[in-house]
């Protein structure tokens, strides 16, 4: 029986080079410390990395593998006659950690007054946002009158915004009518998102809050 593939691991110094005496149609990189220049009968790929290869139509019976990282490099490639499927994926550790673990808030916050047009509320300052932060959860809701465009939206910056758009800008806002008289406005946070150190985080909108008691609320991570 003909072995369908075979794998093989070669070490290069810097700039080295070695020949591998293989038969196969297909090959792929499955590890490598550097790139990697792979040349054979049909010529050469240059500087392909792990997970790279390619697939003929004709037998090769040998490779040159020759390291173009400019450092030592521990190769690992499959050699085969037919192609190698491989989807399967691995995860880092703080990912795993992550899954097993959702991201647990280290800061909430939440307000219930009457919004004033243009005037920010700041849900965390921009002094305590030392090595970045994690905004997990952003939301708001406020009624306008059927007439009045509200604009509304979180949005992290090194000071007070003055506008729904001053700022870099991380909800999405949504309006539809709620009855025949008002407009019902939201904003919210489609994903959690990370934003860079020394920027706070706030929230404010264009028009003053219909009444009091509107909910807004959000949770994060100080890094």
């Amino acid at each position: 029986m003909t072995t369908a593939f075979q794998t093989y691991t070669i070490n290069l110094p810097a700039g080295g080079a070695e020949r591998v005496a293989c038969t196969g149609r297909y090959f792929r990189l499955i590890n490598v410390t550097g790139k990697v220049t792979m040349r054979g009968e049909f010529g050469a790929l240059e500087g392909i990395g792990a997970g790279q290869g390619a697939k003929f139509d004709k037998d090769f019976t040998e490779l040159q593998i020759r390291d173009v990282s400019g450092a030592a490099n521990s190769v690992t490639f499959i050699v085969g006659s037919v192609e190698f499927i491989d989807q399967s994926f691995t995860l880092d550790q703080a990912s795993k950690d992550t899954l097993r673990h959702p991201l647990v808030a280290t800061g909430k916050w939440a307000d219930m007054s009457g919004a004033v047009a243009n005037t920010a509320m700041q849900v965390f300052a921009p002094a305590s946002n030392v090595n970045g932060a994690i905004i997990l959860t952003a939301s708001s809701y406020d009624l306008a009158g059927a007439a009045t465009l509200m604009g509304m939206a979180f949005i992290a910056k090194v000071s007070a915004p003055t506008s729904p758009t001053d700022g870099e800008v991380i909800t999405h806002q949504k309006a539809y009518y709620h009855t025949g008289a008002a407009i019902f406005y939201s904003c919210e946070l489609p994903c959690a998102q990370k934003i860079a150190a020394g920027l706070g985080l706030y929230f404010i909108q264009s028009v003053s809050g219909n009444t009091t008691g509107i909910h807004r609320a959000a949770r994060y991570i100080l890094l």
